[in-house]
């Protein structure tokens, strides 16, 4: 953009797009924040106590001094749902998940966001405690690094223009795509954000993203091409 656009330039854009969106249906919600995770959970936490919603906000951090927003929790005029977990603290203040996901009903919420260790360790006791997936939302700042060198090469058909695509070990299906003129939207490039879904119609994807859930994940009707790859030797798309 800085190379291209000019003052007086007319551009086109999209409208925004809430991946992590708040259910309002709820009558009571779990917040769960790691480190800089709480910026997600703050607002949410404005928007529910101005709506009269019953929510927890749990945040978890090494020290208080590495907590941002402590000030403002604190004095905010739901103070009383803020609970810190502090590494540093005393035993009493400790997340207690047992306790707090221990009895799970269809009308509360779960929210995450921090780092994917402390997001995948929670999720896991959720759904330990018979915690649905439904109720169950997660933001990821970012996916773990994977490498593909030693991943076999596939194909992928392109149904609607009847191409095919050799997809080989060290590219990924979105950059092949993307050099063979395919208008493919995307935006992280690391199977978090999901704006890069393509629906699959035959072949098994190896799914390597953090944006789908187990369900959608064993439905094999759609897959990330920026990070997932694919178990049969050809995937066929709606492209």
């Amino acid at each position: 953009m800085h190379d291209s656009i000019e003052e007086g330039d007319l551009i086109t854009v999209g409208l925004p797009r809430n991946l992590f969106e708040l259910d309002s249906g709820a009558d009571h919600y779990l917040l769960f924040a790691g480190g800089i995770g709480i910026t997600p959970m703050l607002a949410m936490a404005h928007y529910l106590y101005a709506q009269g919603k019953s929510f927890a906000l749990h945040y978890c951090g090494r020290t208080a001094a590495r907590l941002a927003f402590v000030q403002q929790l604190s004095h905010s005029p739901f103070a009383d749902a803020v609970h810190f977990h502090l590494d540093d603290g005393p035993t009493s203040q400790r997340l207690d998940l047992s306790h707090l996901l221990g009895t799970q009903s269809p009308s509360q919420q779960l929210y995450i966001c921090g780092p994917t260790g402390f997001m995948d360790f929670v999720l896991a006791e959720a759904r330990g405690h018979g915690w649905h997936e439904d109720a169950l939302h997660r933001e990821y700042f970012s996916a773990p690094v994977t490498t593909t060198a030693q991943d076999p090469a596939f194909e992928v058909e392109l149904r609607q223009s009847q191409r095919v695509i050799v997809i080989p070990a060290e590219r990924t299906v979105l950059e092949m795509l993307l050099e063979a003129g395919v208008d493919v939207a995307s935006s992280c490039e690391q199977g978090i954000c999901g704006s890069c879904l393509i629906p699959v119609l035959e072949g098994q994807p190896d799914h390597r993203d953090q944006f789908l859930t187990a369900q959608e994940r064993q439905a094999n009707n759609c897959f990330t091409p920026c990070c997932s790859r694919s178990f049969s030797p050809r995937l066929v798309l709606d492209l």
